[in-house]
């Protein structure tokens, strides 16, 4: 069935009116202006023969930090943190990456502004529009077809998804403006030539059911309606990676996108509503599809800290928190008849830089804030107010198929993980449970950072995580299993390769009580580990520096053990006053270790118990309780 073209774009003039009813529409257009009056003085799009490399290689190796962009320094590249200054490839590659982000950030605000600015200020934001498009469509073609993960290739970008993450940015504003037919007969001939290179560049990509081909079928949507292309519109809805296939396999009955992490859920959520924008919304025709998305907006926010920060599962960012992704909300709010709360985005609000809807990985570098709904989308697709939010906090639940299972009371909220391999993303952490208590000590996911950053090793490990380890390996990909759930307790199983695992986690009157326990074919080296914030003091026994065996245990500093073996390890991680107590039962020939590592998301040292012995089978019996004095 050929598929109708039914673009959908921001209703400017109901936009016009909430611009004149709200105020804090006037301070969202204050600071996308001087956003704009910022980049027009600072935007130098790079040349064709200055190559680009993904951003996730713009990452500190020591510490994991994102590297400071400066627009004046394409060469050079300083970490914030430890202040390293990194020069020369990929570094350079991923600055240039990001300034062709920043390229088309600023045709967006451009066309926002050429339509809800007048005289003078319109014209000026036209002309800047036009510049930055022409210069891509003149030159497309001179931009070298090159990747640095073959197959996957770009032309201005890296990487098939970042060549379309950077297509749907720019041409999204084009289909907005209405500008392509009043182009000279030139222009115009050059945008249409740029469009196809793009769709042929990026249709043999499409191979599986990832954000990636997400991304790339929002892109060759975008391409198809500019191009009047209906065969390519329906190839990107029915073909065998199509986004139907997206929705109905990539997204399970929770709502949650299957590659485990909550970054790449919203990373996703972002391609489909981008694709919907170019496809119109009859480009879904599954009804449970839509009933999926309208869960997958719905059901993040119960998973959030009390702060608002997101749990950084798998490949997930540690600073991020759930009003990063209310624009997102705000579109789904338009695109999903208004069948999504937004008011949880804006729970722990605070003032920040606008965010654009096709930013990419987009550069940051100025400071020009908005105190309340600091988004673009906010301006053009959400609701003139938002109530305010007034649920309850929820108590403990289970999302079956997601995998996730959450315990809370008034002291203490526990996440357990206990579902299906996420694919590439995956940290293969099975049963791995975070901690946060109502006094703020906390047991977080380290999560990730730039993926070619060799501080990212680390965060991907075993050690990294509260688990029990064998013979210092991840575990293999497989699927969990939920063995019992009630308002306090959460028991979960996990099997692979000859080595099972199931692990109790029940609330108590002071904190809670962790019993985990492994058989295995044959006696191997077993590890318990669980880290938390802050440095964990061991009470009595004085201490002897172990030294690392191998390399893996490299992250850790000052690892130390007991000098003697006592059948119980006794200690605590403590932050002034407030901190959690640990009792842990040894089985027969484990000694307790204890450790710091880097990737504490509170900015303090992270605190690591390592439990070592040899078995076939054993039991760790753990009692955490909260400290307050």
């Amino acid at each position: 069935m050929s598929h109708s073209f039914a673009p959908l774009a921001p209703a400017w003039d109901s936009v016009r009116l909430k611009c004149q009813r709200r105020s804090w529409t006037l301070d969202v257009l204050r600071a996308l202006r001087a956003d704009f009056d910022w980049w027009r003085q600072a935007l130098a799009i790079p040349a064709p023969d200055q190559s680009s490399h993904r951003f996730h290689t713009y990452f500190c190796d020591a510490d994991g930090e994102k590297l400071q962009f400066d627009v004046q320094r394409p060469h050079e590249h300083r970490c914030p943190r430890c202040g390293k200054i990194h020069t020369g490839q990929p570094w350079d590659g991923a600055w240039v990456m990001q300034m062709h982000n920043a390229a088309a950030c600023q045709a967006e605000r451009a066309v926002i502004l050429m339509q809800l600015e007048s005289g003078d200020a319109a014209q000026q934001a036209r002309t800047v529009f036009e510049e930055i498009m022409l210069h891509y469509a003149r030159h497309y073609l001179d931009y070298p077809v090159h990747g640095d993960r073959p197959p996957m290739l770009g032309r201005v970008q890296p990487h098939g998804l970042n060549e379309a993450v950077w297509l749907v940015a720019l041409l999204r504003p084009l289909r907005w403006s209405g500008l392509l037919s009043t182009f000279a007969p030139a222009d115009r001939a050059a945008v249409e030539t740029m469009i196809h290179a793009a769709v042929d560049l990026l249709q043999p990509q499409l191979a599986a059911i990832h954000n990636h081909d997400g991304w790339k079928l929002a892109a060759l949507a975008e391409c198809a309606v500019l191009l009047h292309d209906g065969a390519l519109l329906t190839w990107c809805r029915d073909s065998q990676f199509g986004m139907e296939v997206q929705l109905r396999q990539g997204f399970n009955e929770d709502g949650f996108w299957h590659e485990s992490s909550i970054t790449y859920h919203f990373y996703m959520l972002d391609a489909v509503f981008s694709y919907l924008e170019a496809a119109g919304l009859d480009a879904i025709r599954d009804p449970h599809s839509l009933e999926k998305l309208i869960l997958a907006v719905r059901h993040p926010a119960r998973l959030a800290y009390r702060d608002g920060r997101m749990p950084a599962y798998a490949d997930g960012w540690i600073t991020t928190t759930l009003g990063d992704f209310s624009h997102i909300a705000e579109i789904a709010w338009t695109r999903l008849n208004r069948a999504v709360d937004i008011a949880p985005y804006y729970c722990a609000e605070k003032p920040r830089a606008v965010r654009l809807i096709g930013s990419g990985a987009a550069p940051t570098c100025i400071t020009h804030a908005a105190a309340h709904r600091a988004s673009t989308a906010a301006l053009l697709y959400g609701p003139e107010q938002i109530d305010a939010n007034t649920n309850c906090e929820e108590a403990s639940f289970v999302l079956r198929d997601a995998g996730i299972a959450v315990l809370k009371n008034q002291q203490v909220r526990i996440g357990l993980r206990f579902g299906a391999d996420g694919g590439w993303h995956d940290h293969k952490d099975k049963l791995n449970v975070d901690i946060e208590t109502d006094t703020g000590w906390r047991s977080l996911d380290l999560g990730t950072s730039g993926y070619d950053s060799q501080f990212t090793h680390w965060l991907r490990s075993p050690l990294a995580h509260n688990l029990i380890v064998v013979e210092g390996q991840p575990q293999h990909a497989h699927t969990g299993q939920l063995i019992d759930f009630a308002p306090d307790k959460i028991t979960a199983a996990s099997v692979y390769d000859h080595t099972c695992l199931q692990r109790t986690v029940r609330l108590t009157v002071d904190g809670w009580e962790d019993e985990y326990s492994v058989t295995l074919d044959t006696e191997r080296r077993i590890e318990w580990i669980f880290h938390g914030d802050g440095l964990f003091t061991p009470e009595g026994n004085p201490l002897a520096t172990l030294e690392p065996a191998t390399d893996e245990y490299r992250w850790l500093q000052n690892l130390q053990r007991l000098t003697t073996s006592p059948h119980t390890l006794v200690g605590a991680w403590r932050q002034g006053t407030i901190g959690v107590r640990l009792s842990l039962v040894l089985p027969e020939g484990f000694s307790g270790n204890w450790a710091e590592a880097p990737g504490n998301a509170e900015g303090r040292p992270l605190g690591v118990v390592l439990v070592r012995g040899r078995t076939r089978t054993a039991t760790f019996r753990a009692q955490f309780s909260l400290l307050n004095s």
